[in-house]
C-alpha cells in the first residue's frame, strides 16, 4: 500500500490509496466497518480508478459516513491481510444560546443546533 492510514473529516467523505502489487499478484478489499463503503469500478476523483479487487497494482477506494455517534471511531481496510486504519472524530454540535429566559407565567424559548457535519 501507498499509505497505511487516514484520518477523515467529521462530516465523512472519500479516501484512496494504491496496492502496490506484481502483474499477476491477485488481491481483495474488505472492512466490517459499516460506516466505511468501499467504492468499485469508479473514478473516486479526476485521475483516480479505484475497483475493490485486482490482479497486480491497483487503487481501492471508500467513502467514510458521517461521525454522528458522539465517540471517536476507527476503521479498518484489509487487503491481502494488511490492513489501512481510518479515524475519524465525531461531529461536533453546539447550540446558539446556552441559557434563556422565561418568565414565571411560562412563554416560549428557541435555540438552534449547529453541526460541524453539515
Amino acid at each position: 500500500m501507498s499509505k497505511h492510514e487516514a484520518t477523515t473529516a467529521p462530516g465523512g467523505g472519500k479516501v484512496w490509496f494504491s496496492v502496490v502489487a506484481s502483474a499477476g499478484c491477485a488481491w481483495r478489499a474488505a472492512t466490517t466497518a459499516d460506516w466505511i463503503t468501499l467504492v468499485n469500478n469508479a473514478w473516486i476523483e479526476v485521475g483516480v480508478y479505484v475497483q475493490t479487487h485486482g490482479d497486480g497494482p491497483g487503487n481501492v477506494g471508500f467513502m467514510v459516513a458521517a461521525n454522528d455517534t458522539g465517540s471517536a471511531r476507527q476503521g479498518i481496510v484489509d487487503v491481502g491481510g494488511v490492513t489501512f486504519t481510518v479515524t475519524q472524530d465525531p461531529c461536533a454540535y453546539t447550540l446558539s444560546t446556552g441559557s434563556q429566559n422565561v418568565s414565571a407565567g411560562g412563554g416560549k424559548a428557541w435555540f438552534q443546533i449547529f453541526s460541524a457535519c453539515g
